[in-house]
């Protein structure tokens, strides 16, 4: 016996999908045949409804507050006197509204040099791309001969001065051995005194009253003459090597040589000149006749001062015009470079880098005229958006900056709602929100959904989100703070059938609705569409008229007990909802 049963059991379990429809089916055949054995007795009343056409609305219902964005500074974007107040505090304003105007002038000035640079750089531009004329062609050759020839010139000038440079050289020569070898004379032969130099004598006879600073002197007068003869020797033994006719490089190198050695001869006659003088005062203080030879001294160191001076001036001019001549040939060799491109540009056309470059100029030229035209627009005091003006102090003449120069409320008003993570997935920027408000009396209003929130904020254990709604009705009665009620139109249908909820019997899986056909009635299977706390969608089953059974009641008592034969799809635990419970635990 036992394994008869397992055997029933484990057919049961492989065909549980099966036995399910067979034994839903026998629930239901009892279940009516029960209704007809034990309720022939009853008399019971029907409150029916018949199938509609009409438009459906699924909501999320919330309810809100009204608010207003907060008031913002009004700051101009220029500085600038007030020439103009268009507005006074409490006046509304709507967006881009004149509050006050400053000074143009300045900015238009602007605008104008803006508009006059860009017609030159148009102009530039428009000339740049037109073929060369013959005219233009001619005037750049003539450009182009003229550097030439001024290049011609400056080499010749440069040759010229090399040929000049060495008779210069040549005329320092003349008189350069003649001062050596007198200073030599005059400082190093014993015609003062029998038995030391002149150089030494013209200290020694300062000792007592000079002492150490006149050694100095004299030392600094050896030292300078040693430099100024080891010079000259090179000098001259350069000069010797050399003609008119050698090159350019040896010619420029004997000059400066020679330069250099007048600057040192004449430093040598210099503090000659210094250590005499220095001997004549210093004996002058002891009361002492200088030697008159000394006087001879000083007249011949006179005269090579202004022979060493001379040559001096002559070389350094030389010196100079060579550096000259030189930087303008290298000029000229540019400006021929310069005046060829020129042509040859003329001839061929401008390339392609030129042609990018004039137009990245004008192009910076349109731009620098827009953004002065656009700036004068700084120079307008608006509102930013529809508002209230106030604490406004401005008057014509007042100077103003970047402050704030009044401050505007804003009249636009929107209700701040928060929705449940259930709810908010069904949210979507947009929809259409029905407004009714606690304070208002039979007042509704529609709005939208315009802002929601991206992150939650968790309320007790709840995580919420923040929705705004926005409306444009500016009715006088709503007020900041009020309280509203708010239908999010989650989804909507328009000309379908609809049944109040209280008619559909059975679970998801299967639906009914009990129908009333010649005082009879007729289980009948539908499907479902969109529904709402009230009414649903029927997509088939039912046709528009048919009276759908809302509530069933009966009068006379049935031989069993109410408790234990509840009406079809009520919450009794048994009918359809026992059976599709017992079908789903089988499966």
């Amino acid at each position: 016996m036992k394994t008869k049963l397992n055997n029933i059991f484990k057919i049961i379990i492989d065909n549980k999908k099966l036995f399910a429809a067979v034994l839903v089916a026998v629930l239901f055949i009892g279940f009516f045949g029960w209704q007809y054995l034990f309720t022939n007795g009853e008399e019971s009343s029907y409150t029916t409804k018949a199938v509609e056409i009409g438009d459906l609305k699924s909501i999320v219902p919330g309810t809100g507050q009204v608010v207003v964005s907060s008031q913002i500074d009004i700051k101009p974007q220029a500085s600038g006197v007030v020439v103009y107040v268009a507005t006074t505090n409490g006046q509304y304003l709507k967006k881009w509204d004149l509050i006050a105007q400053l000074d143009i002038s300045d900015a238009q000035k602007t605008v104008r040099d803006a508009e006059i640079n860009l017609e030159n750089a148009k102009n530039e531009y428009n000339k740049f791309i037109e073929p060369a004329d013959e005219l233009s062609i001619l005037q750049a050759e003539n450009d182009l001969s003229q550097a030439r020839e001024k290049k011609i010139n400056a080499e010749s000038d440069l040759e010229k001065t090399y040929e000049d440079g060495y008779n210069t050289v040549s005329s320092a020569f003349l008189d350069l051995p003649g001062i050596i070898s007198g200073l030599n004379d005059l400082l190093f032969l014993s015609t003062l005194s029998d038995n030391q130099w002149n150089i030494d004598y013209y200290y020694s006879s300062t000792v007592n009253s000079a002492g150490f600073n006149g050694l100095a002197l004299r030392d600094l007068t050896y030292d300078n003459y040693q430099v100024a003869r080891n010079s000259y020797d090179e000098s001259f033994d350069t000069y010797k090597n050399i003609s008119r006719y050698s090159s350019e490089d040896l010619i420029e190198s004997i000059i400066l040589k020679t330069y250099n050695t007048s600057k040192a001869i004449s430093d040598s006659v210099k503090t000659s000149n210094n250590l005499i003088q220095f001997y004549q005062d210093e004996l002058s203080k002891i009361s002492q006749t200088p030697k008159t030879l000394s006087n001879q001294h000083l007249i011949t160191l006179d005269g090579y001062t202004s022979k060493i001076n001379s040559h001096l001036s002559s070389l350094l001019n030389i010196k100079n015009t060579i550096s000259t001549s030189k930087e303008d040939i290298i000029n000229a060799e540019r400006d021929i470079v310069e005046k060829e491109k020129t042509l040859k540009n003329l001839i061929d056309g401008p390339d392609e880098f030129d042609l990018e470059t004039k137009k990245l100029s004008l192009q910076q030229k349109e731009n620098s005229l827009a953004d002065a035209k656009e700036k004068l627009s700084d120079y307008y005091i608006v509102a930013p958006f529809n508002g209230i003006i106030t604490g406004m102090d401005l008057r014509v003449g007042d100077s103003v900056s970047s402050g704030s120069v009044a401050s505007l409320v804003s009249v636009d008003k929107f209700i701040e709602t928060s929705l449940n993570e259930a709810d908010i997935s069904q949210i979507k920027l947009g929809q259409k929100v029905t407004i009714t408000f606690d304070a208002i009396e039979d007042f509704e209003i529609e709005g939208e959904i315009s802002e929601i929130d991206v992150l939650g904020t968790v309320n007790q254990g709840v995580v919420e989100y923040g929705v705004k709604i926005s409306f444009d009705d500016q009715d006088s009665r709503i007020k900041p703070g009020m309280s509203a009620s708010v239908d999010i139109v989650v989804e909507s249908r328009e000309n379908v059938l609809l049944i109040p909820n209280s008619a559909i019997k059975g679970n998801e899986r299967m639906k009914m609705v009990q129908v009333l056909k010649d005082n009879e009635i007729v289980n009948t299977k539908v499907e479902t569409g969109l529904t709402n706390d009230i009414l649903t969608e029927i997509i088939s089953g039912l046709n528009e008229g048919d009276l759908v059974i809302t509530q069933t009641s009966s009068t006379v008592s049935t031989s069993l007990d109410k408790s234990s034969a509840p009406e079809p799809g009520s919450g009794g635990g048994g009918g359809n909802n026992d059976a599709m419970r017992m079908m789903r635990q089988i499966q």
